[in-house]
């Protein structure tokens, strides 16, 4: 009987320290979260993964292998891919972000971003054969300027390239590859 007794406290006591292990380790993640979009961390690393939307804080994340991984830092502004120490020089001369909020059908309300500022002091760090695609920099903008879009807003891109002409892109061509050029140049 009394061995009964035993395994009994055992398995309470286990179960009772695996609960406890689970509730920290969820308000951990929870905790990360919270920092990143209040961005009271402002050297919190955001790991951005192939699915979408995927922007997580590496503090959340346990036992990160960042090998084929994009990885942006809002504080220095910096776009970094598998720990590259490649410098690749963003060659657009302007830009703006502007989201169209679908409240009345008729008459979208429109929210215009220049993106001047950004550009002026991002950094991107990748090889000529991964370069990133359009929702790589957008969600950059996203982090940095703490703008978050409904899934029925409509977002759009207009860059002023280095040879002057304006190319707009909508959110639905934001998984648009973009290359660098010989000059390591982002096009």
């Amino acid at each position: 009987m009394s061995s009964l007794k035993g395994e009994l406290i055992y398995f309470f006591l286990r179960t009772f320290n695996y609960i406890i292990d689970s509730f920290n380790y969820y308000k951990e993640q929870f905790n990360g979260m919270i920092e990143l979009y209040n961005n009271k961390n402002k050297d919190n690393w955001v790991l951005m993964m192939n699915i979408n939307p995927a922007v997580l804080p590496l503090s959340s994340i346990k036992n990160v292998q960042l090998d084929n991984k994009w990885v942006y830092e809002p504080s220095s502004n910096k776009l970094v891919y598998s720990n590259s120490t490649n410098k690749v020089k963003v060659s657009w001369l302007s830009a703006e972000l502007a989201r169209f909020i679908k409240i009345d059908l008729q008459n979208p309300e429109t929210n215009v971003l220049s993106l001047d500022n950004f550009l002026e002091s991002f950094q991107l760090y990748t090889d000529a054969e991964h370069a990133p695609t359009l929702q790589h920099i957008v969600y950059c903008i996203n982090i940095k300027h703490k703008l978050w879009f409904g899934t029925e807003d409509t977002v759009k891109l207009s860059i002023i390239d280095n040879m002057g002409d304006t190319v707009e892109f909508y959110s639905t061509e934001f998984d648009k590859q973009l290359s660098i050029n010989r000059r390591n140049e982002l096009c």
